[in-house]
């Protein structure tokens, strides 16, 4: 690609990221927390889609794609095996892994799990005496397939199993991702409905699931120095998010990241405009290796860093 387009596609990222920024005021704290069960399935699994901003529906591929749009398995170049690590808040730790595989030249299918770990929580009775330690953890695991339905459409379905606990009480449910992909010779589209499913029961208490439904659109050409994306996603029981992500590749090995998260008409004190993420991927053979730093904000007092590997048989 030329210098000069790559320049033309840099100047449209940033006029799409100062629209945006003008809609409102936007917070970097999650619009619907509380708000659902098993809010950890709205952590942006894997280093290279959290880079992006989480503007990823239309490009998710491999075994990322299990988390962001199962339609990206259509057609896989390779079998993938991947694994990450994400230090969250104070001693939370997300683990994540998945292995994706071709069934055929338009079917493929990808095995996912994610672990969360909220470390020692210190416990008290009614009466405020401390019970000692307290253990939390939450887990889902997920079957994706992909098929394409046509040279340029694909579709597809993960099923998820979703479990959480906190100390002796424990809930469970089920959830599913439905996607869509459209690829052609430079862009791509996407449309997801994410984490669709009934109601999760702690004792007595029902809960929703976090569902959301996400639109995605990149330009990727083949062997392009650049790739950009944006995405709109709506919370059912929450708000717009409004994601953009570019990426610069460098023979193919070497990748620069950056993202910005929005959330419109978002206001209140502390509030900022925008939520930043940048990240870097070094590919050497069969292997890839990703990084994503979030950096604090006044909303967020922790710098977050997420790293995966992938490893490609």
């Amino acid at each position: 690609m030329s210098k000069r387009r790559v320049n033309r596609i840099l100047i449209m990222w940033i006029a799409l990221i100062g629209i945006v920024a003008l809609i409102g005021r936007v917070s970097v704290a999650a619009p619907n927390a509380g708000r659902t069960a098993a809010d950890f399935l709205q952590i942006g699994i894997g280093a290279r889609a959290a880079s992006l901003g989480g503007a990823f529906s239309a490009l998710a591929e491999g075994g990322d794609a299990a988390w962001w749009n199962p339609a990206g398995l259509a057609r896989l170049d390779y079998n993938q095996f991947s694994v990450g690590h994400f230090m969250w808040y104070q001693d939370i730790t997300v683990e994540n892994g998945a292995v994706a595989f071709s069934l055929s030249s338009r079917v493929s299918m990808a095995a996912s799990l994610t672990f969360v770990d909220y470390g020692k929580i210190d416990g008290f009775d009614q009466n405020g005496n401390a019970t000692g330690n307290l253990s939390a953890s939450d887990w889902s695991g997920g079957l994706s397939v992909g098929a394409a339905l046509t040279d340029q459409v694909s579709a597809g379905l993960t099923a998820r199993f979703i479990s959480q606990k906190l100390a002796d009480i424990s809930a469970t449910g089920v959830s599913a991702d439905f996607g869509l992909a459209v690829r052609l010779e430079k862009f791509r589209f996407a449309a997801v409905a994410g984490n669709i499913g009934p109601t999760m029961k702690f004792e007595s208490q029902s809960e929703r699931l976090p569902a959301s439904f996400r639109l995605g659109a990149a330009y990727a050409p083949v062997r392009s120095a650049v790739a950009a994306s944006a995405e709109l996603e709506k919370k059912v029981y929450g708000d717009l998010v409004a994601r953009q992500g570019i990426e610069l590749r460098f023979a193919d090995q070497y990748f620069l990241r950056s993202g910005l998260v929005l959330y419109p008409g978002q206001s209140g004190a502390g509030a900022v405009r925008a939520g930043y993420t940048a990240g870097a991927g070094l590919v050497i053979n069969r292997v890839a290796i990703d990084y994503a730093f979030t950096p604090s904000t006044t909303m967020v007092s922790d710098d977050l860093h997420r790293f995966s590997l992938g490893f490609r048989f």
